[in-house]
């Protein structure tokens, strides 16, 4: 449960971590240097169902092969698609 305004109520989310005590939220910064190849491997441990409601009706939240929708997504960078 995370708490993103004092004046609103707790909600619940993903994190990041293979178990609560060693969790984290946001996800861990990852630290690179320019012009450095950097290569990481995203593994999707998330349930089989969505912890909030979402819209089954937008076409692009619908995953491929089922499960939870998601979005990964880099911030802070220029990156390739």
């Amino acid at each position: 449960m995370q708490k993103f305004h004092r004046d609103l109520s707790e909600t619940p989310v993903f994190v990041y971590g293979q178990c609560v005590d060693s969790s984290a939220f946001p996800s861990p910064t990852i630290m690179a240097r320019h012009d450095v190849l950097l290569s990481v491997t995203w593994e999707n441990h998330l349930p089989d169902s969505h912890i909030l409601p979402w819209d089954p009706a937008v076409p692009t939240a619908i995953p491929k092969n089922g499960g939870v929708p998601t979005a990964v997504h880099l911030h802070g960078s220029a990156n390739q698609p």
